[in-house]
């Protein structure tokens, strides 16, 4: 299972360049694809489901050419939409079922596969409520039962967390890890903690473009020993972000504590520290680690 994508770009009628020379390619596990609001990620998701066309580029999924054979795709792609929704008059198992029929999975496939969906999700012993009494987490957990009512091989889910509290966040982040054991599942996420501890490998996207691609592990080495740690006067806060990118800033009696990043020592008074996952992604988007 392999889908490969060749110098892509999309730019649509108004003049957007939404997607620029994106090249990428992503095999079986959880890739997570991490960047701002605006970078270009439900349009790259899009382009892989089939839904737009690329303006320039290929792309391939085992070989053979989507854009040419969207059917190909089709087959095997399950695909769970930022702006998911729901009948909210019926129940989690009649939605199933409609969906199952648009689809074309045969009645008594569809029969037993929902149940078992049901079971997977952790719906079942809620697929007689209303949908419309159900929270944003068991909303998106329905989402991905419908996604994945043709067993595909790739399951495309386009920024699934948002508006999610916590502990939905959680187990909606271990269900992916799940499926990702025997699929190609591709997360499109701003939140970072989504991917940090799930994600066998990330592609960032800043601007349309991919401004990385490696494992969380090598892309946190990246800025490895340029995490810096020092507490600076609440009115040297914007200085000190117009200088470098600020990771975190948290008030003290003192002043504020600020985690950044810098290939220098950014202050006398600042110390190394350990990096994270964030640090190495906001300097991705910042530019150079350099003062700026």
């Amino acid at each position: 299972m392999e889908l490969q994508i060749d110098d892509v770009s999309k730019t649509y009628s108004d003049g957007t360049e939404a997607v620029r020379d994106l090249s990428l390619t992503v095999s079986k596990g959880l890739i997570g694809l991490l960047g701002p609001n605006g970078a270009g990620k439900s349009t790259l998701m899009r382009l892989i489901a089939t839904i737009t066309a690329p303006t320039a580029g290929t792309l391939r999924w085992n070989g053979t050419d989507i854009v040419n054979h969207p059917t190909t795709m089709r087959r095997v792609l399950g695909y769970l939409p930022q702006d998911f929704g729901v009948y909210p008059e019926l129940t989690a198992e009649e939605f199933l079922d409609y969906m199952a029929a648009l689809k074309g999975v045969p009645g008594g496939a569809a029969r037993s596969r929902i149940d078992r969906l049901l079971e997977i999700v952790g719906l079942q012993d809620a697929r007689d409520r209303s949908l419309g009494g159900f929270s944003g987490g068991m909303t998106q957990r329905v989402g991905i039962a419908c996604a994945l009512l043709n067993d595909p091989d790739l399951l495309v889910a386009d920024e699934p967390t948002v508006g999610l509290d916590p502990e939905e966040r959680a187990r909606f982040r271990a269900l992916l890890t799940d499926l990702a054991e025997e699929r190609v599942v591709l997360l499109s996420t701003h939140i970072v903690s989504d991917v940090e501890a799930t994600a066998t490998r990330l592609a960032v996207m800043n601007d349309g473009r991919l401004a990385a691609t490696s494992s969380p592990e090598a892309l946190i080495d990246r800025v490895r020993g340029q995490v810096w740690e020092w507490v600076v006067g609440r009115g040297e806060l914007g200085n000190v972000r117009d200088q470098y990118p600020v990771t975190k800033a948290a008030r003290r009696p003192d002043g504020v504590r600020v985690r950044s990043v810098a290939e220098q020592k950014p202050a006398a008074s600042a110390t190394p520290t350990e990096p994270a996952l964030e640090d190495a992604y906001l300097s991705l988007l910042s530019g150079p680690s350099s003062p700026r």
